[in-house]
Order: C-alpha cells, then structure tokens, then sequence
C-alpha cells in the first residue's frame, strides 16, 4: 500500500477517486473492501495497455495489496527492512509481466530469475560498463557491489522527498527564489516594487549559488587533472588502471617513444621488455580489443602527426579489410584525441573519470601507501607494457582450441570478387594514412593456426584472403623503407598447443616472432 502511495501518485489519486471511492472505498465492508481494490487495479492494468499480461498485472498488485490489509496485525510486527526487502522483491518480479510481450516470454526471465546454477560472484563484474581491461572480474564485482551498497544507503537511510516535503518548513532562501519567480512573470510588475529588498537579496543568494557551482566544477577539475587517470596530461606508470581506450590517446601524446607496435589482440601478449632488448628503440604498443580499421587509421595519423616514431612495426589482419559495416567502429574518443583544450571537459567532469576511474585509482594508491601486495594480474594491468594483455585470461592447448572451434556451413551468397576489390580499396586507403617519406616500416601477417585456415576455406573465403594477402605485399614492396615478413606459413601454426583458439595464439609465439 505504501509503495502505490508513492508510485505513480496522479494515476493513484485518480483511480481512488474515479474507481476506488466510487465502488465504496472502505465504507462498506472488509470484503467489498478487497473487491474494490482488485477491480480498481484491474483497471489500472487495463489502462496501461490492452493486453492479458497487463491484466495480470494490474490483478496481481490487487491481490497483494488485499492480502497486505488481511494481514495487516501479523506484518505490523516484522521488522521494517525486511517488508521493504519483499515489497523490493514482489513489485519487480511484477515489473517482468509488465514489459513482457507474452507469457511465455514472461516465463522465460522468470526461469532465469531462479536460475541459480551459473551464479558466481565474479559474474557480477559483468554489469560494469565496458569493465576495466586487463582487471580480474572479481574486482569489478567489487566495485559494483560497492556502487550498490552505496545506493542502497541512500535509499534506505536518506530522506525522501515525501518524508522530507512533512517536516518542511518556509526558509528565508524559499522565500528569495520564490519572489525572483513572482518578478519575472508577466502582469506582475507591481510585485516587483513591494518585494524589491527581497530581489536584491535573491539575486545575492543566486550569485552565490552560483559562485558556489563554479568553485565546485573547478575543483573537480583541478582534482582530475592531478590525478589524470587518462594520462592526457602526463605519463605515470605503474599507478592506475589502464583502459585501452582511454589511455591510448594520451600515451600516444605524453609517452617517450620512438617506435610504435600497432595492431590488433594478436600483438597484445608481446613483451615489450622483450620487444626493447631484441630489437631496440623506445617502443609503445598501441592497441585494444576487436580494434577496426577505423580506430588504426584514426591513431595511425595522430602518430604521424605528432612525429615521434621512427619505427612502425604494424600487424596486418586480413578480416580487418572484409566487413562492410564492422569498419566504421571507432571507439577513441575525439575530445582526448584532438588538442583542443576546451574539450577537455569532458575529461575533467566525465562520467567514467569520476565514477570508474578515480575511485579506484584513489584505492589503488591508499593500498600502496599501506604496503598492500597486489595481485600479478593486477599490477600488469596498471602496467604501459602490459596494456591488454590477456595471456593469463586463457588457457592455451590443443583441447581448448579445439573445444572452441566448430566447422564453418559455406556460404553459398559469398561473393569472393566483390569482397575482395572492397579489401584491395580499404588497403589503399589505408596506405594513404601512412606517410612513408618518414621512418621506417615493418609489416607482418599473424600466424594464425593452420586450423583458422581451414575453417576459411570451409566458409569459401580462405582463397579471397590469400589473393588479398598477395596485393597487399605487392603494393607494400613499391617502397624502399619496407620490409614484410608472413608468419602465417611458418612451421608452428600446426601445432594447435600454441594457441588458445584458431587466431589467437601464447605469449611463447609472440617470442619467437620478435627473433625473426
């Protein structure tokens, strides 16, 4: 009953009046008295749409509400959270009739609802946005968990607005808004002369008011440019949590580097300490998950444009040139790519800054002043080196590749022409991103398993990604300043014990790739 007298109240109040009052309320008996609630809600069902789970919907919170005054002596002794808890419970179990297009489709969020075989907690982290790269599940979980705990103070121990609307009391600040209101409306000049002491006062409370926000936002931003977990302002490794996403704009800006390793998951297990004693340089990796051919070409420009690499090492995946709508994806966003200061704020003030970031960032650096040991998982994540990395989110063998691989069915509408002149035109637009007048290039095709081959020439495109493969190599040898090497040929691409599915392949490859 509480929860509807506070839910929806001008469809509450009309139903009482127009339905409730009219069949005779409460006047007339305790049994008219539950009909009248069950009819009124009926009602209220049908009004929200014409439908038979609307009904039930409407007949169940009559039902409940009746059954609440039944045993309305018994209830008054449970304890107060927990009626709450089962009001929580009851009233969005019903929510699922109500968005429900039929029963059926009811029945089967109501199966999965009292499902509990799959429950884990670390499961829980999934309901993050986007989840922090690189971080153990768990510790999403955690911090949801916390976000929720949070809320459920506010809502249980925090005063509502009716509760707080019957302890109101006329406050001189009241009294100041509401005479500017009066003044500025149209036909009451005349006001204006009689309260002209009070518009003075208002418009002192507002100014401070305002300065008040002002100092406020400022010192939001000052807050987030000096622990600037985007590092769009300076670099700090080994101290925050590292989105890809996020961070890849301001390494690009920030970071000492002469050489950029750029590419998709299949470079992501590299070790860049590796990477430095074998082949030199100051090198950063620039990468994030299911990267498009859009986000290489946007930070492929912004390296360019900045001039610091001498040195592309870049990964070339054939299926990154198929697709026709997967290429327009570009998840870096532009006010951390451009240089426009005033964009800024969208950093400063964002969202995911104050709401993901800085929390954690702020823990992460209390549990290193406590001399907390953090796990290895986690402290590669906060590593510029270890940016994505996701060599321990997998295992790798023959058995696990091969219990994630399932025979392709061929598509009969493959087109293999016009795949293939859609790639051959994306390559060389892309090649127009590069400007080869400047450092030196090294491209290279990822050893994808013998068995992804297999696979394509099942679906009918291996021979269009090998024609493709082809082109490419023959465009990219009309430069001086280029070397390819094709890894998808070599001798370990049969042995399924180096990978973790078809593609995908262990840190040892990775290895072996960068003596080569």
């Amino acid at each position: 009953g509480v929860f509807w007298r506070r839910w929806h109240i001008t469809l509450g109040r009309a139903l009482q009046s127009y339905i409730y009052f009219p069949l005779g309320g409460s006047r007339e008996g305790k049994l008219r008295t539950y009909r009248n609630l069950l009819i009124t809600f009926l009602v209220s069902g049908l009004w929200h749409g014409a439908a038979w789970t609307f009904v039930l919907w409407g007949a169940l919170h009559g039902l409940f509400n009746a059954l609440e005054r039944i045993f309305a002596k018994p209830l008054s002794r449970v304890p107060h959270w927990v009626r709450v808890g089962c009001t929580f419970l009851i009233v969005n179990a019903l929510w699922v009739l109500f968005r429900a297009e039929s029963f059926q489709s009811a029945a089967t969020v109501y199966r999965g609802m009292v499902d509990f075989s799959n429950l884990a907690f670390a499961q829980v982290g999934s309901l993050a946005v986007d989840g922090f790269v690189g971080v153990p599940n768990r510790l999403n979980a955690i911090y949801v968990v916390g976000i929720l705990a949070a809320l459920a103070v506010i809502c249980f121990r925090c005063k509502n607005s009716c509760q707080m609307l019957t302890e109101f009391t006329c406050r001189k600040g009241a009294l100041w808004a509401t005479a500017v209101l009066f003044c500025i409306c149209p036909g009451r000049a005349s006001l204006s002369i009689s309260i002209s002491k009070e518009l003075a006062m208002a418009k002192k409370w507002l100014l401070r008011l305002l300065a008040l926000t002002m100092a406020l936002v400022m010192l939001m931003c000052l807050c987030a440019w000096c622990i600037d977990p985007y590092m769009l302002y300076r670099v700090r490794d080994n101290q925050y949590l590292l989105n890809s996403r996020l961070v890849t704009p301001g390494l690009i800006k920030n970071y000492d580097y002469d050489t950029v390793l750029i590419g998709s998951s299949m470079i992501q297990n590299t070790d860049m300490q590796r990477f430095r004693d074998t082949l030199g340089g100051k090198p950063l990796r620039i990468t994030t998950g299911a990267i498009s051919l859009t986000e290489i070409q946007k930070l492929t420009d912004k390296i360019g444009e900045l001039g610091k690499a001498e040195h592309y090492y870049i990964c070339l995946d054939q299926y990154l040139f198929a697709p026709e709508k997967w290429d327009d994806m570009d998840r870096f966003p532009d006010y951390l790519m451009d240089d426009n200061p005033w964009n800024d704020y969208r950093y400063l003030l964002g969202y995911e800054t104050w709401m993901r970031f800085i929390p954690i960032d702020i823990a992460l650096s209390g549990a290193r002043a406590l001399g907390l040991s953090l796990p290895e998982k986690l402290t590669r994540a906060m590593s510029i080196d270890g940016i994505e990395d996701w060599r321990d989110d997998w295992t790798f063998g023959e058995e696990a590749t091969l219990s994630l691989y399932t025979p392709p069915a061929r598509n009969a509408a493959f087109d293999g022409a016009t795949v293939l002149a859609r790639m051959k035109k994306r390559f060389d637009e892309y090649l127009t991103h590069l400007d080869f007048s400047q450092g030196d290039y090294t491209f290279f095709f990822p050893p994808y398993s013998a068995l992804y081959w297999n696979y394509a020439f099942g679906a009918g495109n291996g021979e269009t990604y090998l024609e493709f493969k082809a082109y490419a190599e023959e465009q990219l040898l009309g430069y001086e300043n280029v070397r390819i090497f094709d890894f998808q040929n070599a001798p370990f691409v049969t042995d399924l014990n180096n990978y973790k599915d078809y593609t995908h392949y262990a840190p040892e490859i990775n290895d072996r790739m960068l003596g080569c």
